[in-house]
């Protein structure tokens, strides 16, 4: 039997998934890391600053090009919904995310991708 990788655990999607994106930011050193939907709206978030804005990170998601505070935003489509970070060396890859995302929120796999 494997031991349980997780070290935080919740039955709320939300929560989870704020858990989740806390582990991307250890993992992959980001200052901050939101899902957000088409419109822009903040799902889930975690920042290692307390200096960042997780709505307005989660705001300019869907929106190529744009800054937050003069920092690059990396951004990626993760099914219907969006993953947006600043810093580090960037998310984990998309099809990772993007599979961790779907699981936790209950989306179709195809509609997760």
């Amino acid at each position: 039997m494997k031991p349980e990788r997780r070290r935080q655990r919740s039955d709320d999607p939300i929560t989870a998934l704020s858990f989740f994106l806390q582990a991307v930011l250890k993992q992959r050193g980001l200052k901050a890391a939101a899902i957000s939907d088409q419109d822009g709206l903040l799902l889930a978030g975690a920042a290692a600053e307390t200096s960042i804005d997780l709505d307005t990170l989660a705001a300019v998601g869907p929106i190529p090009g744009l800054k937050l505070e003069g920092r690059a935003v990396d951004r990626r489509p993760c099914g219907p919904l969006w993953l947006v970070s600043v810093g580090g060396s960037g998310p984990a890859p998309e099809a990772s995310i993007s599979a961790t995302v779907g699981r936790i929120l209950g989306l179709e796999p195809s509609a997760a991708r």
